[in-house]
């Protein structure tokens, strides 16, 4: 599982756009009552890490912590909108 989007980079004081960004979730670090998920945003699956970042969240007990890793990002600004890829 993975999302796309457009995401926008600023790359020594400009904004490089890289259409169809693959961002997957890299890690996780979880127990019952908190998690943090390391996000990597990808040139293409295949591609170079273009950028870092981390989601936290509570999870439940009902679902895996990746399902809900990618749930969670899907509600964050940067990237709503994204895609299931």
């Amino acid at each position: 599982m993975a999302l796309k989007k457009t995401v926008s980079i600023n790359v020594s004081g400009q904004d490089v756009e890289f259409a169809d960004a693959y961002i997957r979730v890299a890690h996780i670090n979880a127990s019952k009552h908190h998690a943090n998920a390391q996000i990597d945003v990808m040139t293409a699956p295949d591609g170079n890490v273009i950028k870092r970042d981390n989601v936290s969240f509570e999870p439940t007990m009902d679902s895996n912590f990746i399902t809900q890793a990618y749930q969670k990002m899907k509600t964050v600004p940067e990237y709503q909108g994204a895609t299931d890829c």
